[in-house]
């Protein structure tokens, strides 16, 4: 079955990134990132029903099988991109005292550069130990703490607080990710399928288009930039990943 499903929910995940160029540009405070205009409760039930359609959309597609080597390069690339991004951005933060902010990157950036080395359909769990892959799904865990911490707990600020989901939907999708390559029989189909979709949607749709309009309003840090565009990343690939699992 042709993937019609994953297209429609790519196509809904791009309208929503659309709406949510429109509003920034228009309708929201930079300093602050409140929404100058109309409630702040009508952007988070926008979110909740893109992501629900979504999550209808995987229950329909009824992810069937992972295909086996074929061409899946896009995702390889993809997943070496990511990785080299993250090793760029520890680099960022070797010369500093916080050892997370270059320890957690360089090994997700380690780890996701390495699972190209999977999509490639070569060997991946000979070459990779599990704890690698445990310790690389960290940064995005670490990154979604710090916002809460670092930011105020305000649901007005609707940037942070979709930030700070978006990594936690990068963590979720590469954790599904990391249960698909390892236990055999190819588990969890479903919940991978539809991870990827909502990391696509945060990560590449949301939050990288975000992070591009608070670097060119003079807000944003080229670090910071480079971190934003690996999620975006992890987002894509949550895209193709999605789009290598067979629909039944």
């Amino acid at each position: 079955m042709k993937p019609i499903y994953t297209f429609l929910g790519a196509l809904v995940c791009i309208g929503a990134g659309l709406a949510r160029w429109l509003d920034l540009n228009n309708f929201t405070e930079y300093p602050s990132g409140f929404p100058t205009q109309g409630p702040y409760w009508v952007r988070y039930l926008a979110l909740g029903a893109v992501l629900l359609l979504l999550w209808a959309m995987g229950q329909a597609a009824r992810p069937r099988s992972l295909p086996q080597p074929r061409p899946r390069l896009g995702c390889a690339l993809l997943s070496f991109g990511a990785g080299a991004g993250l090793c760029m951005t520890a680099a960022q933060y070797l010369n500093t005292n916080k050892v997370l902010d270059w320890v957690l990157p360089g090994l997700a950036g380690i780890w996701l550069a390495l699972l190209g080395v999977y999509w490639l359909g070569l060997s991946y769990r000979a070459l990779i130990p599990v704890p690698l892959g445990i310790a690389g799904t960290l940064y995005f865990l670490y990154k979604s703490f710090l916002h809460g911490l670092t930011y105020a707990a305000n649901l007005h600020r609707i940037g942070v607080v979709w930030e700070a989901l978006a990594y936690l939907a990068a963590l979720w999708f590469l954790v599904k990710l990391l249960r698909l390559v390892y236990l055999p029989g190819e588990p969890g189909l479903a919940g991978c399928y539809t991870a990827g979709m909502w990391a696509f949607f945060l990560d590449s749709c949301i939050i990288f288009p975000q992070g591009v309009w608070t670097f060119l309003s003079g807000g944003g840090t080229m670090t910071g930039l480079l971190e934003l565009f690996c999620l975006g990343l992890v987002g894509l690939l949550g895209l193709g990943c999605a789009f290598s699992i067979r629909e039944g």
